[in-house]
């Protein structure tokens, strides 16, 4: 009897025993990660190329402030560079016709011609160099050559002197005295000039001033 109730109370045991052995799996265990728990966080790594109203608006203004600023300078500077540069050229062909007489051993000279190919117009039409084949002193068309020519002037500048003709002779002085004195290369815009001054001796000097 008490064997039975022995074997018994053990059956009773094991059944009761396997009962719980389903709820084991749901013990939870002592530490509980929380990565779960946090939502992730998307890194939107698209840069932003535009500009926001205000940035535009502040923008625009930096910009008309230096136009403001600028502009005027900027306006004088190519004035005053251009008005330069027209000056050394004029200089540089008169020094190159005095040269090219001394070595060519005749009459070479300068004179204002619109057509490039005589001695025409005024000298802000542009000019030519020519061979003084007759040494006449002046352009004649059937025994004359050209040997060099310059565009008009640029910028409304005007180029004005004794005479429109300049001839040196074969030791590169002025073959026709009235062409001694000043050219004066003016912008009236500026209200500056640059001052060619050509001697009797043949050498031109060259400054500046006012118109």
């Amino acid at each position: 009897m008490y064997t039975r109730n022995n074997v018994s109370t053990r059956q009773n045991d094991v059944l009761l025993f396997f009962r719980k052995l389903p709820f084991v799996c749901y013990k939870l265990p002592l530490v509980i990660p929380t990565v779960y728990l946090n939502i992730p966080f998307v890194i939107n790594n698209k840069k932003n190329n535009g500009f926001t109203l205000i940035e535009l608006v502040i923008t625009l203004t930096i910009i008309g402030i230096l136009l403001g600023v600028v502009a005027p300078n900027m306006s004088t500077f190519v004035l005053s560079n251009r008005l330069t540069t027209q000056g050394n050229e004029f200089i540089a062909d008169i020094n190159l016709a005095r040269s090219e007489a001394i070595k060519q051993a005749g009459n070479v000279g300068i004179c204002a011609s619109s057509t490039g190919t005589s001695c025409t117009g005024s000298w802000q039409s542009g000019w030519i160099m020519f061979r003084d084949g007759d040494s006449s002193l002046t352009w004649t068309a059937t025994t004359d050559s050209v040997l060099r020519t310059h565009e008009s002037l640029s910028g409304n500048n005007t180029l004005s002197g004794p005479t429109t003709i300049v001839v040196f002779n074969t030791s590169g002085l002025l073959a026709n005295s009235a062409a001694a004195g000043n050219f004066t290369l003016c912008n009236s815009q500026s209200g500056k000039s640059r001052v060619i001054n050509i001697q009797a001796t043949g050498r031109p000097s060259l400054s500046s001033g006012a118109c």
